[in-house]
């Protein structure tokens, strides 16, 4: 846990303090406009959140209006995509799982969705088959780690990754792994 420094709207860092675990989730989370409203609308306020609850406090006696806006507010943290759900879903016969995952056909099911690697999360996909050692991994997966145990194959990415072109490229070659190489035509 540290406190980090969002740089996102002039006199926001000065006003809070903000610490967390997984700064990266927390620029998924606060947007330019989720900052000036809080700088505006709650500055005397304290905003806080351990993960599965949010709390936001001001100290004087609120008027209708301000809890209806803190309301509002709290909704569109609570529903920011964190773990960029929203395009893993949108990948082509997706099936979420009730862990936060989506299955897609493959060879067996490839999972997809967010992992928590240390401090933070990242995006990984994984399927159940074996890695040639000679194959590397296509430019179009970006900056991923591809690993190989137990019979598993694994893409993993340093965040969370919401790029389609950069899923589907998992998906494929994942789903090429299971493709034995042609030996020609037996008589």
């Amino acid at each position: 846990t540290r406190e980090v420094s969002l740089q996102l709207l002039p006199g926001f860092d000065a006003a809070f303090m903000v610490i967390a675990d997984d700064p990266s989730a927390l620029y998924r989370v606060w947007t330019r406009e989720r900052c000036e409203d809080m700088l505006v609308s709650f500055a005397a306020g304290t905003l806080r959140s351990l993960g599965d609850a949010i709390e936001l406090d001001w100290p004087s006696d609120p008027t209708i209006v301000k809890v209806k806006r803190g309301i509002d507010f709290l909704i569109s943290l609570a529903r920011a995509d964190v773990y960029g759900m929203a395009a893993l879903r949108a990948l082509p016969d997706a099936t979420p799982t009730a862990d936060g995952y989506v299955e897609i056909a493959g060879p067996g099911a490839i999972r997809i969705g967010p992992h928590r690697r240390e401090h933070s999360m990242v995006t990984r996909a994984s399927a159940s088959v074996e890695l040639d050692p000679a194959r590397t991994p296509p430019p179009t997966l970006g900056a991923a780690a591809l690993a190989c145990a137990n019979g598993e194959t694994t893409i993993e990415w340093l965040e969370i990754e919401e790029n389609p072109t950069r899923l589907t490229a998992a998906i494929e070659f994942l789903r090429s792994l299971a493709v034995a190489p042609s030996e020609g035509v037996f008589r």
